[in-house]
């Protein structure tokens, strides 16, 4: 919802917006679930008239959140995986997807960046980001990234 907001916000000041989600978790019995809906997303930018996207960090949350935070709770440590996340995944793929796009910022309800194009710390691999139809009920609607 706050991403919602700010997307919205940041469309009524004027600027041009995209919607990113970050599918980061499939279940065992091969269902997506994650934190951030991607059918609701889907559906805000539907109603803002936004294009969006999907970006697969499934193996790299994987690797990176849920294998520490595994490790350290049976180690006899409480972690906090959102705070793995944010470092090892979030603003990273974020930052990359901005770059793909060639955006000037990236905005969540969180923060703010500006992206230096021809500098800019973003990386990954081309094939990540996944143009998700944003019309819902089209095709992909089952929160697979299509594209």
């Amino acid at each position: 919802m706050d991403s919602a907001v700010a997307a919205y916000l940041l469309q009524q000041a004027g600027h041009e917006v995209s919607g990113v989600t970050l599918r980061t978790w499939v279940s065992e019995d091969g269902k997506e679930s994650r934190c951030c809906e991607i059918d609701d997303a889907r559906k805000t930018a539907w109603k803002l008239h936004i294009p969006y996207y999907a970006l697969n960090c499934i193996s790299e949350f994987q690797r990176s959140v849920i294998d520490p935070f595994v490790r350290d709770y049976l180690g006899g440590i409480t972690p906090n995986p959102c705070v793995f996340c944010n470092r090892e995944i979030k603003w990273e793929k974020l930052l990359y997807a901005a770059k793909v796009m060639k955006a000037d910022y990236v905005a969540t309800a969180e923060a703010e960046w500006k992206i230096h194009r021809e500098e800019g710390p973003a990386r990954g691999k081309g094939s990540d980001l996944h143009a998700v139809p944003s019309e819902p009920g089209a095709a992909g609607g089952n929160g697979d990234a299509a594209g």
